[in-house]
């Protein structure tokens, strides 16, 4: 396997989630501001979710490891994804 694979892994699973739930969204009827905050709302939990599997990882699951670079990887993603919504799919 190629070295730091498993990063761009992250980077595209946790921006898939943010893109997906915010492309949803987009498609509602809401107003401006409102998109902003449920977009805002979808980062949060995706960046959540990433921090908290990798404790659920270190704690809970023999044989896993806890990554500090997975927990960067899956915020790099979700905020690149977050970022790219606002800019294009709020109206």
């Amino acid at each position: 396997m190629l070295p730091g694979f498993d990063k761009i892994v992250h980077i595209g699973l946790f921006g898939g989630f943010v893109l997906l739930w915010c492309f949803y969204y987009s498609s509602k009827r809401l107003s401006s501001k409102k998109q902003l905050r449920i977009f805002f709302y979808i980062f949060l939990i995706a960046s959540l979710y990433g921090i908290g599997m990798e404790y659920v990882q270190k704690y809970l699951i023999p044989m896993r490891d806890f990554d500090v670079e997975d927990i960067l990887a899956d915020l790099m993603g979700a905020g690149l994804a977050y970022g790219i919504c606002n800019i294009s799919l709020v109206e």
